[in-house]
């Protein structure tokens, strides 16, 4: 409950800043956007984050195109969290997205809970529900942008989806996110079978093991900021 009290200061604080630097009828646009993201994360049932939509956020405003600054500027000042979408898993990345296509996610996770109004003790008791998978896709997002990996991808090719594809040596690394003990994942099947990489991981309660004969890497939740593992 202390760290929400700080946690709400520090929300009021962004806000105002907001409103000083960027302009009144910008400042508008800006921080409607960000209170929207929790709002779109939680509208997701089956627990994973969906692309984000522009529309009706703002009146008036439905087009990308008419708030795609107010996000870039929220994206330039590090409050979100920005996850492209690509249609292909092949290099460069950047070849198979589009500028409107992508996830957003807020900057820090204790965040993400204050601004979602969730109460401290859902989240300490650990029972909130399907919201914990947006809770967990946040959190490795900011574990991965803190490894300073310099841009974050998502893979979706019809209704199969990663949440995450990270690059290293040369290689595709795909990783799913789950945010408790059930790790069975149908779309990593699927691009396992398309793609052939040399493992896949799975992000979850579960403890560290490595399946080197099904090319299966079970990482715990916390150890997402040492990802890949040597």
């Amino acid at each position: 409950e202390k760290a929400r009290k700080i946690q709400n200061i520090l929300i009021s604080t962004y806000q105002a800043d907001i409103a000083k630097h960027s302009g009144k009828q910008n400042s508008m646009h800006i921080a409607r956007i960000w209170e929207n993201i929790p709002n779109q994360l939680a509208q997701s049932l089956d627990g994973s984050a969906k692309k984000f939509k522009v529309k009706n956020i703002v009146s008036g405003n439905a087009n990308y195109s008419r708030l795609a600054s107010s996000i870039d500027w929220l994206h330039t000042a590090n409050l979100i969290i920005k996850v492209l979408i690509i249609n292909k898993a092949e290099f460069p990345f950047l070849a198979y997205s589009k500028e409107n296509t992508f996830k957003l996610y807020i900057f820090d996770v204790g965040l993400l809970g204050a601004l979602s109004n969730l109460d401290p003790g859902i989240i300490w008791n650990y029972s909130y529900g399907s919201y914990k998978g947006f809770f967990a896709e946040n959190f490795v997002a900011q574990e991965f942008l803190a490894q300073n990996s310099k841009k974050l991808f998502c893979w979706k090719e019809n209704t199969s989806e990663v949440e995450f594809l990270q690059e290293k040596n040369g290689k595709i690394l795909p990783v799913e996110v789950k945010s408790g003990w059930v790790t069975q994942s149908k779309s990593l099947k699927v691009f396992a079978e398309k793609y052939n990489p040399i493992y896949r991981t799975i992000m979850s309660a579960k403890n560290l093991y490595i399946d080197n004969k099904n090319k299966i890497h079970n990482y715990p939740l916390y150890l997402a900021g040492q990802f890949p593992l040597e």
